[in-house]
């Protein structure tokens, strides 16, 4: 938190890796494997690979348990249809953390997963710019047509992507309210404090070559 508040009050500039480090790091060593820890890491430590968030939909933003993106299972790994809107930075991301459906028979926050999708899939994938009357399109429609991603890239195992998306969310809140938090004195705030402590110490060390060769 130190480091955050300390950053913003010295006006420093946006930082383009923010997703990767201040939402998926964290989810990753909460709720991933080692090997999904070792994979993608040390990249995100490193600015090297940038991350998007596809969460919200047309017709599923507030209510996420609406969404109507699936995942169908093919072979090793899965195949994604669907669109995604009000995506952060998706033109310039090299990967995209993706809620889906993967139990059709499942009902709202069932039967989803989160999965981990690279964003360089030529007539899989296609981002539209959202142009806004600034000029600017910092927000992007993402259209998914059977894009795939590997079944080992599916963080918490799949049907369990409810908790690792509701718990992003919270690891994240622990970010942003580095500064100033208004809401209740429960044990959500508390807990995303302490997961996004334990989440920069590990991400600073797998900045190191020992974490990103798999030495502990």
């Amino acid at each position: 938190m130190v480091w955050a508040e300390e950053y913003a009050r010295a006006g420093a500039p946006g930082r383009v890796g923010h997703i990767g480090e201040n939402l998926l790091a964290p989810t990753l060593i909460a709720y991933g494997d080692q090997a999904q820890r070792k994979r993608f890491l040390p990249a995100v430590a490193r600015g090297e690979e940038l991350w998007c968030q596809g969460y919200s939909e047309p017709e599923a933003g507030s209510d996420l348990a609406g969404l109507r993106t699936v995942a169908v299972r093919d072979g090793a790994g899965y195949r994604i249809s669907g669109q995604k809107v009000w995506t952060s930075l998706a033109g310039e991301a090299d990967w995209c953390f993706v809620l889906a459906r993967t139990d059709p028979a499942g009902r709202r926050h069932r039967g989803l997963s989160f999965l981990l999708v690279p964003m360089d899939q030529p007539g899989r994938i296609e981002v539209r710019p959202i142009r806004q009357m600034s000029g600017t399109a910092e927000f992007n429609e993402v259209f998914f047509d059977g894009a795939v991603a590997r079944a080992d890239h599916v963080v918490g195992g799949e049907g369990a992507g409810w908790r690792v998306a509701m718990g992003l969310l919270a690891l994240g809140a622990g970010c942003r309210r580095s500064s100033s938090r208004s809401g209740s004195r429960g044990s959500w705030p508390k807990w995303s404090a302490r997961q996004s402590v334990a989440a920069r110490s590990a991400i600073r060390c797998c900045a190191s070559t020992s974490c990103a060769s798999g030495r502990s």
